[in-house]
């Protein structure tokens, strides 16, 4: 028997997740990458690109990503660099088939990552929206301090920029990461010094 979803429902559902197929399936929120400049946080970056890239040409295994990327932002949080390096790694080979079969019971003879492939970008959107993310990722490296309130009002628009690209929508990306970038580019106000008098 068909059960029909309500609208208010699905339309709550797809703003949330941003990664929905035809068929219904759905995947966990992504959370941003984090804006770090070390091995893990640049391969964290790269399987948030692949999972975006995925939504469009592979939901499933885009879905099936969420769940490695989640564990590595995870594990990038508690300081655990390697293996959140290898759990993006994994998010990475799910949104596509890996360049070789693996033998589940034998150690692989290379590198992690070098056993998978990213999915092809599709459209120049695409790419337009994974550059405008990766530019305000950028910017949050140089944003002053993580408890800061002009890092925490970019890292919000960064986030809602990565949940954009993720669910396609170019305009709302281009606004989101930019609006990251002008953020940090900003000089703090500065206390203004207090004035003299003459008497």
């Amino acid at each position: 028997m068909l059960r029909l979803v309500p609208v208010a429902t699905l339309v709550a559902t797809l703003a949330l997740s941003g990664i929905a197929a035809a068929a219904g399936i759905q995947t966990l929120p992504l959370a941003a990458p984090p804006t770090g400049s070390n091995a893990a946080a640049a391969q964290i970056f790269n399987a948030f690109v692949a999972i975006g890239r995925a939504a469009v040409t592979n939901p499933g295994g885009a879905q099936a990503a969420s769940f490695p990327y989640a564990a590595a932002l995870q594990q990038y949080n508690t300081g655990d660099y390697d293996r959140a390096e290898r759990s993006a790694v994994e998010a990475i080979g799910k949104t596509g088939a890996p360049t070789y079969p693996q033998a589940t019971n034998l150690a692989p003879a290379v590198s992690p990552a070098a056993a998978v492939r990213m999915p092809d970008v599709g459209t120049i959107a695409v790419a337009e929206m994974e550059e405008r993310v990766a530019v305000a990722k950028l910017a949050l490296q140089s944003c002053g301090p993580t408890s800061g309130q002009q890092f925490t009002t970019a890292f919000t628009s960064y986030q809602s920029a990565v949940n954009d690209a993720i669910a396609g929508r170019r305009a709302a990306v281009l606004r989101e990461a930019q609006s990251a970038v002008d953020t940090c580019a900003a000089t703090p106000a500065q206390s203004s010094p207090p004035a003299t008098t003459h008497q």
